[in-house]
């Protein structure tokens, strides 16, 4: 009978290890299970988030080259740029059915249809094109125009003559100008640059030039709009140049000529006539004394940047370049970059 007893606790004691052991294995299980789970998801969305980069950068790539075939095929057909040209118009319809998965965005914005902010620094030059005190005064009539984020307490003469000190080459400090020895007493100083600007983010290092002022808000435009760190002979593009900036080269046009000159070159039909820096002499009532100085304005533009955005989903990704057109249809890559 004992031999028996002893038997059974034996026995009894072989099931309760068998089942422990069969959770112990069934737990490892569990959690091996869990992370292989977990592992595969992840290598997953990994492939996910490489596949829709990989698909955003041929997108934005491939804006890049239509952006370019359009300026190389406009200067092959003629040697004058407007808003009515191929590469000005590219509209969502145009690019969203180009991609099976994913849509692109792309813009092409004249440079030359700017206030070219190195010139500035141009004093008693034989070149060409707007010289410093011209430029000084557009850029001063744009500042007091009111459609930009500055303060009614910010003295424009300042801002003016502190870009100019920042850009012209002498040490020397305009009337209501600043040179280094300003800058060097900030936390952390910095030398006044005193030659051309690469970048109009340059600005921001300059005196009385906030963020807001450069980039706006949203709501307002901000000088970037207006301003353009590429020369192209020191000529503002008439046919693409904004309203603002052309009242501010000739502050006699009303607010109701600027309309007329807006409307006057959006239609297709007077495109021809757009080759001539002088179409506006031709508008109806348009008065014979109001012109452009013939030294400040062109219908011709060779820099011009290219944003291209691709979106995937939830998505996106932008990439900006700027290109010279020479030799009518000859198309340099000057920058490129990710934003």
């Amino acid at each position: 009978m004992k031999f028996l007893s002893v038997l059974k606790r034996s026995l009894d004691n072989q099931e309760g290890m068998a089942l422990v052991l069969a959770i112990i294995v069934l737990g490892v299980l569990t959690v091996l299970t869990t992370q292989f789970g977990l592992a595969v998801r992840h290598h997953f969305f990994v492939s996910a988030s490489y596949l829709e980069a990989h698909r955003l950068s041929g997108i934005v790539e491939s804006g890049l080259n239509i952006g370019i075939a359009l300026l190389e095929a406009d200067g092959a057909e003629n040697e004058y740029d407007t808003l009515v040209d191929n590469w000005a118009k590219v509209t969502r319809e145009q690019t969203d059915d180009l991609f099976n998965k994913g849509k692109l965005k792309l813009t092409v914005i004249d440079e030359l249809g700017r206030l070219p902010i190195n010139r500035i620094g141009v004093q008693n030059s034989d070149q060409n094109g707007l010289q410093s005190d011209e430029v000084k005064g557009i850029l001063k009539k744009i500042l007091l125009s009111g459609i930009l984020s500055i303060e009614s307490g910010d003295d424009v003469d300042s801002i003016v003559d502190a870009i100019q000190d920042w850009i012209d080459e002498d040490d020397e400090e305009g009337e209501f100008g600043t040179e280094s020895s300003y800058y060097l007493g900030l936390t952390p100083p910095y030398e006044c640059k005193n030659g051309s600007l690469d970048n109009l983010d340059e600005l921001l290092q300059v005196k009385g030039i906030s963020a807001e002022l450069l980039n706006g808000n949203g709501e307002r435009p901000g000088l970037k709009d207006f301003l353009t760190v590429y020369d192209g002979e020191g000529l503002i593009n008439i046919n693409t140049a904004p309203i603002a900036l052309l009242r501010a080269i000739q502050p006699l046009i009303t607010e109701t000529m600027g309309q007329e000159l807006i409307a006057f070159r959006r239609q297709t039909e007077n495109i021809e006539l757009l080759a001539d820096n002088r179409w506006y002499l031709d508008l109806p009532g348009w008065p014979d004394d109001i012109i452009f100085p013939e030294e400040t304005i062109t219908t011709r533009s060779d820099h011009f940047r290219i944003i291209s955005e691709g979106i995937v989903g939830d998505h996106k990704r932008r990439l900006v370049a700027v290109v010279k057109r020479e030799d009518k249809n000859k198309i340099i890559l000057l920058s490129k970059y990710m934003e």
